[in-house]
């Protein structure tokens, strides 16, 4: 990993079977995340490839129970707040030394609805699984 300390940006690069790159984008903060101790509290990215945003998603929906976490749906956004359950996706149960001081993990699924019963209607169906 390598910091850029112009920009505050620290970037990780991961190459996939399919030689995808994927890089996060960290603020600085107080504190530390995981093993880290260079200030790092925080990281952020977003998904902008359909098949990494679509493959998230489909995990997302599949591992974690939304009836357990706080839910707030605004105009064309649904914003989750879950907790230290993002242990339970496979591929950080393989690293969990980096994720030991988890605190939470706040996803934001930004919509192509236009009022907010729109979202609440297109969240509604997301909560149905198939049997």
């Amino acid at each position: 990993m390598k910091e850029d300390s112009r920009h505050g940006v620290l970037s990780s690069t991961h190459r996939s079977s399919q030689k995808n790159f994927l890089a996060l984008r960290a603020k600085k903060r107080k504190g530390t995340l995981g093993g880290f101790s260079d200030g790092l509290r925080s990281v952020r990215t977003s998904l902008r490839s359909p098949s990494l945003m679509y493959n998230f998603l489909e995990k997302l929906i599949t591992i974690i129970s939304f009836y357990d976490y706080t839910l707030q749906i605004e105009a064309n956004t649904i914003q989750i707040t879950l907790g230290t359950q993002v242990r339970l996706f496979p591929e950080i149960q393989n690293h969990f030394e980096f994720f030991e001081s988890f605190q939470n993990l706040q996803v934001i699924i930004v919509t192509s609805a236009l009022t907010e019963n729109e979202t609440q209607l297109l969240w509604t169906g997301l909560l149905q699984k198939e049997i």
